[in-house]
């Protein structure tokens, strides 16, 4: 992966839901930006959030400087209105795009995505999504598909997932190696906690 520079490296967001209410939803997105040139560098970041149908919902814009050699957090709060809630039947996604703008050029845009949802644990009444009491039907998977070997198709884990799905299962732990992209990208998509 070839970046410039001034960069968002790979992982180098985090999305969290803090605030969720009917009207609207605060996003708190964590944005990691690397600077590897020697001198310091200004830029502008820019986070757009569209919703499943790549309709626009917020945007927000940053003004950041960052020193030669260094990286820096830059925290964005976003609010989106009536947001539609992520669960396990109606997993609905937004999409974060992030980009760095200098002198009205884009340098790099990266995409996040995110659902929009609360999750609590209570010793005496279990877990809850969305302020819903619900129970937690996992099953264990390794990160292989069997013959297919450890590289496996999205559409073999889609093709799996849909059976655990059809047979009620609502959530996946991955034993051994951690999860591919993929992997993780279907459960989001597909409604497994």
């Amino acid at each position: 992966i070839t970046l410039n520079k001034l960069h968002i490296p790979i992982w180098g967001t985090f999305v969290t839901t803090p605030k969720i209410r009917k009207e609207n939803a605060t996003v708190n997105l964590k944005i990691k930006v690397q600077n590897n040139f020697s001198s310091d560098k200004k830029a502008t970041l820019k986070t757009v959030i569209v919703d499943a149908n790549n309709n626009q919902v917020a945007e927000f814009e940053s003004d950041i400087n960052i020193g030669g050699n260094a990286s820096k957090e830059i925290v964005q709060n976003i609010n989106i209105a009536t947001p539609e809630l992520w669960d396990i039947e109606n997993p609905y996604l937004y999409k974060a795009i992030t980009s760095i703008q200098k002198n009205n050029e884009t340098i790099q845009n990266y995409t996040t995505t995110f659902g929009v949802r609360t999750i609590n644990f209570d010793a005496n009444t279990g877990f809850y999504l969305n302020g819903k009491n619900m129970k937690i039907k996992g099953v264990c998977l390794h990160h292989d598909g069997g013959l297919v070997g450890s590289a496996v198709p999205k559409g073999v884990w889609k093709r799996r997932l849909q059976i655990l799905k059809d047979g009620g299962t609502n959530a996946i732990r991955v034993s051994h190696n951690p999860a591919s992209k993929e992997f993780l990208e279907l459960c989001d998509e597909m409604g497994f906690l």
